[in-house]
């Protein structure tokens, strides 16, 4: 696919975990991170700028299909 356009919507998802079996999402979302997950952050910031630089480069599909091989 071609580079994103400027006019084009877009969302970029960042997560770094998943919620429990029995946890209510909007609960999950709202909770702090837990230890493990602070230690996280700074990988999936570098990650997330890794996908945005991608999208706006190489287009959606290409930048979804490298981004998601490696996280």
């Amino acid at each position: 696919s071609s580079p994103i356009a400027l006019n084009e919507p877009f969302s970029l998802r960042i997560g770094i975990s998943k919620p429990k079996l029995d946890q209510v999402g909007s609960d999950f979302v709202l909770t702090s991170f837990t230890p493990s997950e602070i230690k996280l952050k700074p990988q999936v910031i570098a990650t997330a700028h890794q996908a945005l630089e991608k999208l706006v480069t190489t287009g959606l599909t290409r930048a979804m299909t490298e981004i998601n091989q490696i996280s």
